[in-house]
C-alpha cells in the first residue's frame, strides 16, 4: 500500500517475497482510489494488507458507506503502522473485517529497519489506547527519562531501540548520528525521540513525540521547517501546530495576510504533506512580538472543541522578544532586593582566565564575544518590573551589536591581582539589569610600565581575561557551554552556528509559567510535612553565630578526595543497594550530622539541582539551578542499610 518512495515499501516487498507470497501491484495512485482498491481486494482475494491508520480510516468509512464490506472477506491479517492507531479506528475495523482476520499494531522508525515492536489486538477488549506491544525477536528496548534513568511503569519516558536492525548512522551527518545513537551495555541503541509508557503487562503505549517532530498521515514532519519557510515571506512571526490528527494549522502574524498567496508559496517550497491546511492571524497580537499566552488560550479552546490533548511538553521556539521571567530569576532578584545589602553584590559570577601560552587578539576576542551574545540571547536580556502588572519581565535587546570590553586594569603582583578580582566580585555597579547589561568582560594587564611599546591589540602571556555574569542569567552549568562556544567562535573568526529556531531562555521561561505544578507542589508539601523550618541544627561552632540571617558574602567550599579503593567500594555499595551515588552520599552526610549533633534526628539538608530536565535545555545558557530541601526524620535504631533505604 505504500508508495515506492516510502521506507515501508521495502518491507512490503521483501516480506512478501521471503515467505513466498504473491505480491499484487496497484496501478499509480491506486491506493487512494477506494473504488478500484476495493475491487482489487475482492478479485485478487487479498489476505494481507498493511497501511497507515489515516488511510485505513478513510477506506473503512468508504466501505461502510458504499455497503461494500465483502471486499474484506478474504483478509486474514491487517497491519497498521506509521502513526498511532486510535481506539476509534480499531472499533471501526472490528466491525468491518471478518472474524478470522487478526489486527496488528506495529511500530518502528526507519532507523530501526521499520518494524521493531508489534501488538496483536484483542477484539473483545476495551482499550483506553491501543498499545504498540512488545519487541519483535532480535530487538530490545529501554525506556529512560531525561537523565537516562529507567522509568517506572506509571511514567512516560523516551524509547531507545536496540537490536539487529538498528542502523549504523546517517550518511555524511556525523552530528545527527552522534545525537541519535548511543551505547548501552555494549549494544548500539537508537534514540527514537518517541515517548512511551510501560503498562503492568509489559506492553508499550505510545505517548507522543519528545521533540518538535510529528507524524501526519504516516509522514514525519519537522514543524520548525514549515515555520522557517513561512518566515521567508512577509509575515513577521508564526507557529505551526498539528490539529485533530489530520491538519496542519499555521498561526501567523502579519499586517496584511493573503492566505492564498501563503498557500502557493508553501506549495512551491515544501512537499505536499507539509503544506498547512489553514492560515490564521487572529490569535497573534498586533505588535512586535507574539503573545504566547494568547496562542495557548486558543490552543486550549481547540482542545475543548476537539476533545484532544494538546501536548505542551513539545517545546518549540516562540520567536518572541519579551515575556515573563523564570521562577529562578524571580528568586535571585527578590533575594537581591530584600535579603541582602545593596552595598555588596552577592550574585556576581566570575571566571578569571590566564593567558599561559602565546597571545590573544583583542579584536578577534571581541568579535567572538559578540557572536556568542548573538546566539545566547539571555546574555543581552533586560530584566525590569512591569509598571502595569507589577510583575518582572524580560526583554531581549540588541546589545550584542554594541558590546565592548571594559577598560583595562593593571596589576604588578598576585596580591594586586587578587584585590582587583575581589573588588569586581563584590562591585554592586558591575551590572545594570534594566538595560540588559548582565555580562562583563575585561582584560587585566600585568605591569604595563614594562611593556609600553606593546600593541594594545595583543593580549600577551600572563595577562588575565575576566568574564563575569549576573547570576540571574547564568549558572555554573552554563560556564562550559559559554567557553565552548567562545572558543569555537574565536578559532573561526567569529563564525558560530546560529539556528533561529533553537529554543532560547525566554521560551523556557514562558513555558515554565504554563506548566501545571500542582503535583510538584503537593509532593514537596508532603515531603516537608511536620518539619519545623524555623529550627536550627545544634552544630558545634568555634565562633558566635551572626544574629541576623543576612549573608556575609564570605563562603568556602570543602572538597574531600577518596582514594581508588574507597571510591570503588562506594560505587559498588550504591550499585548493590540500587541507589545513586548522590543518594548514598546524602545518607552518609545524614549520618555525619546525626553524630555531630549528638543525636539530632530531624534533619533537613539543602542541595543544588541543575534543573535542566529537558534535552532542549542542555546547551542553553541561563539560570536554571534549583535549591532542593532533603528532609528526613532519623530513627536512632536504624542500621546504615536501613537509612539508605529511606
Amino acid at each position: 500500500m505504500a508508495r515506492c518512495s516510502f521506507d515501508i515499501h521495502v518491507e512490503d516487498i521483501m516480506g512478501a517475497l521471503m515467505v513466498g507470497a504473491t505480491l499484487i501491484m496497484l496501478r499509480p495512485r491506486g491506493n487512494i482510489d477506494f473504488g478500484y482498491l476495493s475491487e482489487v481486494l475482492k478479485q485478487k482475494q487479498i489476505s494481507y494488507m498493511h497501511t497507515v491508520p489515516s488511510l485505513l480510516h478513510n477506506f473503512s468509512l468508504f466501505l461502510k458507506e458504499t455497503k461494500n464490506l465483502d471486499a474484506m472477506l478474504c483478509l486474514k491479517t491487517l497491519c497498521s503502522s506509521g502513526e498511532p492507531c486510535s481506539v476509534k479506528l480499531f472499533n471501526l475495523l472490528v466491525n468491518i473485517v471478518p472474524d478470522k482476520c487478526r489486527i496488528w499494531d506495529l511500530y518502528g522508525p526507519a532507523e530501526a529497519t521499520i518494524g521493531c515492536t508489534l501488538y496483536l489486538a484483542d477484539k473483545t477488549a476495551n482499550f483506553d489506547d491501543i498499545p504498540i506491544g512488545k519487541a519483535i525477536p532480535n530487538y530490545q528496548y529501554a525506556v529512560f527519562d531525561e537523565f537516562r534513568q529507567e522509568v517506572s511503569n506509571i511514567q512516560d519516558g523516551e524509547l531507545y531501540v536496540g537490536g539487529a536492525g538498528v542502523f549504523s548512522g546517517y550518511l555524511r551527518r556525523d552530528d545527527l548520528t552522534a545525537r541519535g545513537l548511543c551505547m548501552i551495555d555494549g549494544e548500539r541503541f537508537y534514540r527514537t525521540g518517541d515517548l512511551v509508557r510501560l503498562d503492568s503487562k509489559g506492553l508499550l503505549h505510545y505517548r507522543g513525540r519528545k521533540d518538535h517532530q510529528i507524524k501526519l498521515h504516516g509522514q514525519r514532519i519537522e514543524l520548525g521547517e514549515i515555520e522557517r519557510c513561512l518566515l521567508d515571506t512577509s509575515i513577521s512571526a508564526c507557529v505551526v501546530i498539528k490539529w485533530d490528527d489530520d491538519h496542519l494549522i499555521a498561526y501567523v502574524q502579519s499586517s496584511d495576510i493573503d492566505e492564498e498567496q501563503l498557500h502557493e508559496y508553501c506549495q512551491s517550497h515544501l512537499p505536499p504533506h507539509m503544506v498547512p491546511s489553514n492560515f490564521d492571524s487572529r490569535i497573534l497580537s498586533i505588535g512586535s512580538f507574539v503573545y504566547q499566552s494568547t496562542l495557548l488560550q486558543h490552543v486550549k479552546l481547540l482542545e475543548k472543541l476537539t476533545k484532544n490533548d494538546i501536548n505542551l511538553t513539545q517545546w518549540r521556539t516562540l520567536h518572541i522578544i519579551q515575556g515573563a521571567t523564570s521562577f529562578a530569576q524571580e528568586r535571585i532578584l527578590l533575594d537581591e532586593q530584600v535579603r541582602f545589602t545593596k552595598n555588596v553584590a552577592i550574585y556576581n559570577e566570575l571566571d578569571a582566565l590566564k593567558v599561559v601560552q602565546g597571545c590573544l587578539s583583542r579584536n578577534r576576542l571581541l568579535t567572538a564575544l559578540r557572536s556568542v551574545l548573538t546566539k545566547q540571547t539571555i546574555l543581552r536580556t533586560s530584566l525590569v518590573i512591569d509598571n502595569k502588572g507589577g510583575t518582572l519581565k524580560q526583554c531581549i535587546t540588541d546589545r550584542h551589536q554594541t558590546f565592548s570590553l571594559a577598560a583595562d586594569l593593571t596589576f604588578k603582583n598576585n596580591n594586586e591581582l587578587y584585590d582587583i578580582i575581589d573588588q569586581i566580585i563584590i562591585d554592586p555597579n558591575l551590572f545594570d539589569l534594566s538595560s540588559g547589561r548582565s555580562f562583563h568582560c575585561q582584560i587585566l594587564r600585568q605591569d604595563s610600565s614594562m611593556r609600553q611599546n606593546e600593541d594594545d591589540e595583543i593580549i600577551p602571556c600572563s595577562d588575565i581575561l575576566i568574564v563575569a555574569f549576573h547570576h540571574s542569567v547564568f549558572d555554573r552549568f552554563s560556564s562550559g557551554i559559554f567557553f565552548n562556544e567562545l572558543r569555537h567562535a574565536y578559532n573561526n573568526n567569529g563564525i558560530i552556528s546560529v539556528d533561529d529556531d533553537s529554543l532560547q531562555y525566554i521560551d523556557y521561561s514562558v513555558y515554565e509559567h504554563e506548566m501545571d505544578m500542582m503535583v510538584s507542589h503537593e509532593f514537596w508539601k508532603s515531603q516537608l510535612q511536620g518539619y519545623n523550618l524555623e529550627r536550627r541544627l545544634s552544630l558545634p561552632t568555634d565562633r558566635q553565630r551572626s544574629s541576623n540571617d543576612q549573608r556575609s558574602g564570605v563562603a568556602s567550599v570543602a572538597e574531600i578526595h577518596f582514594d581508588d579503593e574507597i571510591s570503588r567500594a562506594f560505587l559498588n555499595y550504591a550499585s548493590a543497594h540500587q541507589v545513586t551515588p548522590f543518594q548514598l552520599g546524602l545518607a552518609t552526610f545524614y549520618t555525619f550530622l546525626f553524630r555531630l549533633t549528638h543525636g539530632d534526628s530531624d534533619i533537613c539538608v539543602s542541595g543544588l539541582n541543575a534543573n535542566r530536565y529537558k534535552s532542549e535545555l542542555e546547551n542553553m545558557i541561563g539560570m536554571f539551578v534549583a535549591t532542593l530541601p532533603y528532609a528526613i526524620k532519623l530513627n536512632s535504631c536504624w542500621s546504615f542499610d536501613e537509612l539508605v533505604k529511606h
